[in-house]
């Protein structure tokens, strides 16, 4: 009996590892595709940046499922939306260009960049105390869940990376970590991408 009992619990652990694996693969797949994506944009218009920072935001957004993907710059004391893409399906309202936010902690792109940290929130709307802007924002623009990475070059914030949702959910944990190394992209030649992103934003 304790020998079926043992190779059920390894047949569960090894279809549980085969399913982590295949999950990884699926991202990892999802990632070269959208370094792909990104590229081919880049092939176009080598010196040309706001389609790249626009490929970047959709593939963000893409990556993570969800409705959009914005990119902001530091600047002094102000954030500046430089990127910004909406997928097919989202119910969301696209914010005017040009548009910024103050630099603070009372908006989740702010305090990423201000605590150099990501910043999930399930859902934006209802935390007025802790994030003023952000809840106004979010209940203009029509997201709740967002989640908010910041863009660091040798070891200074220079901007912050976004995705946002209609629906109060947080994003899995394989999302978190997705948007966290959209910047940071290491393998040839996403390392030229992620170095072209951050040089943008200077």
């Amino acid at each position: 009996m304790s020998s079926q009992v043992s190779k059920g619990d390894a047949d569960h652990d090894l279809s549980r590892k085969v399913q982590e694996l295949e999950s990884e693969l699926t991202a990892a797949r999802h990632r070269e595709a959208a370094v792909a994506d990104i590229l081919r944009v880049i092939n176009r218009s080598p010196s040309v940046i706001q389609p790249v920072l626009d490929a970047v935001a959709k593939s963000a957004a893409r990556l993570c499922d969800a409705e959009a993907g914005s990119i902001f710059r530091r600047d002094g004391d102000q954030l500046r939306l430089v990127a910004v893409a909406l997928s097919s399906s989202s119910t969301l309202l696209r914010a005017p260009r040009p548009y910024s936010l103050r630099l603070g902690r009372g908006s989740a792109a702010g305090r990423s960049v201000l605590e150099m940290r990501t910043i999930h929130i399930a859902d934006l709307q209802s935390e007025v105390g802790e994030y003023p802007e952000g809840s106004e924002s979010a209940r203009k623009w029509g997201h709740r869940a967002v989640l908010a990475a910041p863009l660091l070059r040798e070891g200074d914030a220079i901007g912050s990376i976004s995705v946002r949702r209609a629906n109060a959910q947080l994003f899995t944990e394989a999302q978190v970590a997705m948007l966290e190394t959209i910047p940071n992209w290491q393998a040839p030649p996403a390392e030229q991408l992620a170095y072209g992103l951050r040089q943008a934003l200077l």
